[in-house]
């Protein structure tokens, strides 16, 4: 499946994620608020445009697939946690809704006919075409059958695609460099040093753990090694799927909110495409009046079908609402109201509070163990290169350039560039840099500027212009469309 992906990965880079949408998003940790009483199939409401929980999972999935591919399968979930990609994937989507909107709004739409033309004759499509450059119906089924898509959920991302394009155009000009900025960011990126690099892995340093050593340490970081504050409380449930409802309610809830039911043309759905929605929709609005009703009966000591649990303040089963709540709460006292779980509600009466306890040295000599040899291999790869830097001779590498992080052969990216920026970034010839667990020593013996002509770089600069001006756009809408975040 990867190497399948691989080979056709240029149509996942749909222009949702255009440079502009990818610039701003880095930028939009803030944005929107989350809301629980509607959108049980949504991940986030921009505007009039739901963001379903299948668009997040396969745009998610996309995203994930590229960094894998980029990394040579080197990525996994922990360091998709680690950089923030699912929140980044939202915020794309997010941005690309704002523009929708806004194309709706200006009356602009896609044809059926438009979707068909890109798909059957688009350049990144030119794989589903058979020997005589004709569309074949085999190799798209076969396609979408292979990126798990429904034909209609495709072409409906396309035609989104297609909107956001037309919407981008209008709004947001392609703006070129300037002679002067282009000569400016030429001579920069013109810069080529002759290195000599030496490479100290904190792997030949062998740290010795004598239990005084371990001790003293612990004492200087036990705060940090504690036992979760548990809580004890009286809860009460209210589910979500237990709700029941007639026909006759869900077709007023139905046109109550129709509006909130808009496809990518502004029109509204008909019930019978969407009931499966609105149901959920319908019995979460309901258990949101239910939970209201259980939180005064949990309060008054009236309710029944309560349960007695114990909450850790690290738990990772309740949402961080609960546990902050539950952080400033009395022993006897209610929470302030009843607070989403998952698809459900629930209201929570504090029994008791037992505080956290610093852990035994035993109990956590381990975890100690690690860091303590951790810390000394830091302090004493710095010691070590620091002793190495007059006298150390080096693997002479030529011509390292800014953009070419590659100069260095064959460490990772990160290291890579990483390595570039402590070298073009030092006020000192000879210098040394810590990345992860090896201390890169380098002695700047020459450096040169040449002509540099290479337009993919120098256009760049045209695309951060563009980009700026694309924050104010998305600032603009941000304000105009009301964001709320679901997950």
């Amino acid at each position: 499946m990867i190497e399948w992906m691989q080979r056709h990965k240029k149509w996942l880079v749909i222009t949702i994620w255009v440079s502009a949408i990818a610039f701003i998003a880095a930028g939009m940790v803030g944005w929107g608020q989350y809301d629980y009483s509607l959108g049980q199939d949504s991940v986030a409401k921009v505007g009039k445009i739901h963001i379903s929980k299948t668009e997040f999972a396969q745009s998610y999935s996309n995203a994930f697939e590229e960094q894998y591919q980029q990394s040579n399968g080197r990525f996994d979930e922990e360091q998709a946690k680690a950089i923030g990609l699912k929140q980044e994937v939202l915020n794309g989507l997010i941005l690309n809704a704002l523009l929708r909107n806004y194309a709706i709004d200006l009356g602009l739409r896609v044809s059926d006919e438009e979707v068909a033309h890109e798909i059957r004759s688009g350049d990144r499509f030119r794989f589903l075409q058979d020997e005589n450059h004709n569309f074949s119906r085999q190799k798209y089924d076969s396609f979408l059958q292979n990126i798990g898509y429904k034909t209609s959920d495709f072409e409906e991302m396309i035609k989104n695609e297609l909107l956001t394009k037309k919407i981008l155009q209008l709004l947001i000009p392609q703006i070129t460099a300037t002679p002067l900025e282009k000569d400016t960011f030429s001579a920069i990126f013109g810069i080529q040093d002759n290195i000599e690099l030496d490479v100290i892995s904190s792997d030949s340093i062998q740290i010795n753990t004598p239990e005084d050593k371990l001790k003293a340490f612990w004492e200087e970081k036990k705060q940090n090694y504690k036992t979760p504050v548990i809580y004890k409380v009286e809860a009460l449930i209210t589910k979500t799927a237990d709700q029941q409802y007639s026909q006759e309610e869900l077709q007023s809830y139905y046109e109550a909110n129709k509006s909130h039911y808009l496809d990518t043309q502004a029109q509204i759905q008909p019930l019978d495409q969407i009931k499966q929605q609105v149901i959920s929709d319908l019995q979460h609005k309901k258990a949101s009046d239910q939970a209201l009703r259980d939180f005064k009966e949990l309060k008054k000591d009236i309710a029944k079908n309560t349960q007695e649990l114990s909450i850790s303040q690290d738990s990772t089963q309740y949402t961080q609402e609960i546990l902050e709540a539950l952080q400033s709460a009395v022993a006897g006292s209610m929470l302030k109201k009843p607070m989403p779980l998952h698809n459900d509600f629930i209201s929570l009466k504090l029994i008791s509070k037992q505080e956290a306890t610093i852990k035994d040295f035993q109990e956590v000599k381990q975890e100690i163990t690690q860091e303590f040899i951790a810390k000394e291999r830091q302090t004493q790869l710095n010691q070590l290169a620091q002793s190495r830097l007059s006298t150390f001779k080096g693997k002479p590498i030529s011509n390292v350039a800014i953009i070419n992080p590659t100069s260095f052969g064959n460490f990772d990216p990160y290291t890579s560039q990483m390595l570039l920026e402590a070298i073009f970034t030092s006020t000192k010839n000879v210098n040394y840099v810590i990345i992860g667990d090896k201390a890169f020593l380098f002695r700047i013996v020459s450096q040169s500027i040449v002509p540099f002509t290479q337009e993919i770089y120098l256009r760049s600069i045209g695309q951060i212009k563009s980009s700026s001006f694309a924050k104010l756009v998305f600032d603009y809408l941000q304000k105009r469309y009301e964001v709320k975040k679901y997950i």
